[in-house]
Formats: structure tokens, sequence, C-alpha cells
């Protein structure tokens, strides 16, 4: 249903408030793969990658009145490289070179959960939302004259930063439930990485 009932699902991690509708625990894990082709001036590329988007664990408490989950996604996916031809003048020569940047890493999403059901046909839910990450970077830059010894940069760079979220259903009747959700991020911070 592309995502359409996110905020009722409670393998979906959207809103807390979808945890109070557990009768038994559960825990899920989710693989996805990707496959990507790309044609450029360069060449031509085929790439696999794999990722774990969605890893969670839930337990009703006292009945169903109570519920917890703990959970994490992927917030963001930093895997890229570009390519890039450009030349310039040295020792009165032009010399014509490669650039590659290239990115490995990504945020997860990493959260604690809570929903209760004390008021008849309402769920109330809250989050707490730890999002951390590290991205390596290697930047290259090769001459196509071999006489050049080609020069390598690398970076890591570690990000963490956190939020909250606040979640409500109700049941207007058997076959209608409204939802709503609030969220906030909160800037994220950079940690010290190596460099080199």
């Amino acid at each position: 249903m592309g995502g359409a009932i996110g905020l009722f699902d409670t393998e979906s991690q959207l809103s807390p408030a979808s945890l109070a509708t557990l009768q038994t625990g559960a825990a899920s894990f989710t693989l996805l793969g990707d496959f990507r082709s790309g044609d450029t001036p360069a060449g031509s590329a085929r790439t696999r990658d794999y990722r774990f988007p969605n890893v969670l664990i839930t337990a009703p408490i006292r009945h169903g009145h109570y519920a917890f989950g703990i959970g994490a996604t992927t917030y963001l996916d930093r895997d890229f490289t570009v390519a890039v031809r450009d030349s310039i003048v040295l020792r009165d020569s032009l010399q014509a070179y490669t650039d590659t940047t290239r990115s490995r890493g990504g945020l997860s999403d990493l959260q604690l959960a809570f929903a209760f059901r004390t008021i008849p046909k309402t769920t109330i839910g809250f989050a707490l939302h730890v999002i951390t990450g590290t991205d390596r970077l290697v930047a290259r830059r090769a001459f196509d004259d071999t006489s050049y010894t080609p020069v390598l940069q690398t970076a890591e760079l570690s990000t963490l930063s956190w939020g909250l979220a606040v979640g409500a259903t109700r049941d207007l009747n058997s076959r209608v439930t409204l939802s709503a959700l609030v969220r906030k991020d909160f800037s994220a911070i950079s940690l010290p990485g190596n460099k080199r």
C-alpha cells in the first residue's frame, strides 16, 4: 500500500502509538538488496548493495494495556561514488586527470518506544530516537601521465543526534481509526574522526 498504513503498522516504527495494539511479543528483521547499473562516458558498471533497514523487538505488558519496543532503522544512506574528468596546467604543460570521490556509510535511527491504552479507543505512544552513524570518505586524483604521483585523501565522519516523537490513535468506530504523529529531530553534531 505504499506506506499508507505506516502510522498504524507496528512493524513500521513510524508511530510509537501503534505498539499499543500488540497482543503478543514480536521480532522482525528486514534485508533489502539493491541492484543498480549505470552508463557514463567513463564506462558502465553494475553494483550490488545489501542493507538491513528495519530491526524491531516489541512486547505487550499487562494484557495489552502497555507495550514497549526497541528497534533500528536506516535513516540515511550515504553510499556513492562520483568521478570527474578535468585538466590543469603543471610545469607549463596541460595535464589531464580524474578525480574520484567515494563515500561509504550512513545514519541509523535507534528507537526506544513506549505506548499505552488507558483511555477507551485511544492509544498514546512516546519514542526516543538516537541517530548515529559513520561515513568513510576517500578522494583520489590520478593523472593520465603516470610520472605524476596520484593524490589520496581519506576522512572518517561520525555523526550523532537525537529526536523525540509523540503519536496517538483514536478508534471512531469499527471501520475508521484516526492517527496523528509529531516528531522533532534535533541538529546533528560531528564527532572527531580520522583524517589522512
